[in-house]
């Protein structure tokens, strides 16, 4: 459980600093990296599905987060339901999620990153 917590005061810290997922030129910083840290062991330790309990955290940009780590690391298998859906796959809803935030971001590298990264998770994934 404490990483959980850890993950959601990083996800807290990144969002008072203003970094965002898809800023890319961010991501080698410490926070950037504690976040990700922290997704990966949760995954590790809890399993995916217990990560993904946190798309339903909206403050701080919680569920943008797991979604993009989910993905990211997370290597859900394609076809795989996501338990909090029970209808959706993992691959589908992260997505879906990660798209519908795209008017968070004004045009500039951050807008063109998340872009490409859809692509990219699509071609990864084999989704349309």
């Amino acid at each position: 459980m404490g990483n959980t917590v850890d993950f959601l005061w990083a996800c807290k810290e990144l969002y008072q600093k203003q970094i965002h997922p898809f800023d890319f030129s961010k991501s080698q910083s410490e926070e950037y990296q504690r976040l990700i840290s922290h997704g990966k062991n949760i995954i590790a330790e809890h399993g995916i599905q217990d990560f993904l309990g946190l798309l339903m955290e909206g403050q701080y940009g919680v569920h943008v987060w797991a979604a993009f780590i989910a993905l990211q690391y997370g290597n859900p298998g394609k076809d795989e339901i996501l338990k909090i859906s029970g209808k959706e796959t993992i691959v589908n809803h992260c997505i879906a999620l990660i798209q519908d935030i795209s008017g968070r971001y004004p045009e500039g590298p951050e807008k063109t990153n998340q872009q490409k990264w859809i692509a990219d998770m699509k071609v990864k994934y084999s989704v349309e």
